[in-house]
């Protein structure tokens, strides 16, 4: 499958504006109207309940104890659940602190799957010597991921366990396998603390182990096992926005992969800053840029993460990565570059799609697990 670089860019913003234009029709339709608030919120109320009744979104309030509603809506001043159930909040309570400590639930009620299509281009797709055509050289193919967030004993911080399951190259390719798909598998466990924003917990933190295997990959259709630990650490500055870093690190090498690049090939070293924001209508992104390690491929690289919720269980998801090398512009620079593109839909099991801060609902896995935008191969 060949797919023109100079393409990507273009196809990325019309994607991701697709997706944020969607998920915000989907809400607007769904919204009742809503005249100005009179309850008071006390000093710390967020903007999503603030008067003002125009711009305020009642699909984000938490969910509370149900009071009698009147056929044609939500009387004014109250907040619409989750449930569909009208509430009116009494004039002590402060909507975003005293309710921030939400039922974090149970494993069930924190497990999140995703399916989509994924375009990439990865160090198995070289071919040395470098050659005009390789350069051109990818996979595409669709996946199946599972994550969850589940209790470990400690009131804040929790474990997390996740996988994937990707198909590629459906018809095979035309070298050494021309009649096998690739398949890969990641495995994602850790821990994580997410920041409480409401409630002036700022800080959110996450360290997980990944694990990658891949049958048939690359040109000479590889066996590849590589590993490396990912962790995060950020700082909520406001219910809007978050700034951390986050970086990679290699563990496991494999010495079996020929033909491609000299002997071992590992996970790419990655150390990236971050900006997270959260949007009125529950949607979340992540924009990020970084460097390599001096001995990778790859000298910087940037990517972006996103997801705009379709109802409170579906949301839409994409995200993009490049790695992009020191080297020359031309064959050897597009041989060196690596990239990678994924979009699809996403279910909560547990109703938590929609985000009310950038702390994200409470319980659900910091970290997402990892894929070939996040573990790079290098050599």
């Amino acid at each position: 499958m060949r797919i023109y670089l100079g393409q990507v860019p273009a196809a990325l913003v019309l994607a991701t504006l697709c997706i944020s234009g969607v998920a915000h029709a989907q809400y607007a339709a769904q919204l009742p109207p809503v005249g100005p608030s009179t309850a008071s919120f006390g000093p710390y109320a967020s903007s999503y309940y603030a008067q003002g009744g125009a711009t305020q979104s009642s699909y984000f309030a938490p969910e509370a104890p149900a009071q009698s509603q009147s056929l044609t809506g939500p009387s004014e001043g109250s907040i619409l659940t989750s449930s569909g159930s009208a509430w009116t909040p009494p004039a002590d309570v402060d909507t975003c602190c005293d309710l921030c400590c939400d039922d974090v639930g149970t494993w069930r009620d924190n497990t999140l799957f995703l399916f989509g299509g994924e375009a990439y281009k990865s160090l198995g797709d070289s071919d040395p010597p470098i050659g005009f055509q390789s350069g051109y050289m990818n996979s595409a193919g669709l996946v199946g991921t599972f994550n969850t967030g589940f209790s470990i004993g400690l009131e804040r911080v929790r474990g997390q366990i996740g996988g994937s399951y990707g198909v590629y190259d459906f018809k095979g390719r035309d070298t050494v396998s021309q009649n096998s798909a690739e398949q890969q598998t990641f495995l994602t466990l850790g821990v994580y603390k997410r920041s409480d924003v409401c409630c002036e917990d700022r800080i959110a933190w996450g360290l997980v182990y990944d694990q990658f295997w891949a049958h048939q990959w690359g040109l000479f259709a590889s066996e590849l096992y590589v590993g490396q630990v990912r962790g995060l650490i950020g700082y909520a500055t406001s219910e809007w926005n978050e700034f951390g870093v986050w970086g990679a690190f290699h563990t496991t090498t494999d010495n079996s992969v020929f033909g491609i690049s000299p002997p071992p090939v590992r996970a790419m070293n990655q150390y990236n800053v971050y900006w997270r924001h959260n949007y009125q209508f529950g949607g979340q992104s992540m924009l990020y840029v970084g460097g390599t390690d001096p001995a990778d491929i790859g000298s910087w690289l940037f990517g972006f993460t996103g997801q705009a919720p379709l109802s409170h269980s579906l949301a839409l998801y994409g995200n993009f990565a490049f790695a992009l090398p020191g080297s020359e512009t031309g064959i050897v620079g597009s041989n060196e570059e690596e990239w990678y593109f994924g979009a699809g839909i996403m279910y909560s099991w547990g109703a938590k799609a929609v985000s009310r801060t950038v702390s994200g609902p409470r319980g659900l896995p910091l970290l997402p697990v990892a894929n070939n935008g996040q573990l790079f191969i290098t050599n």
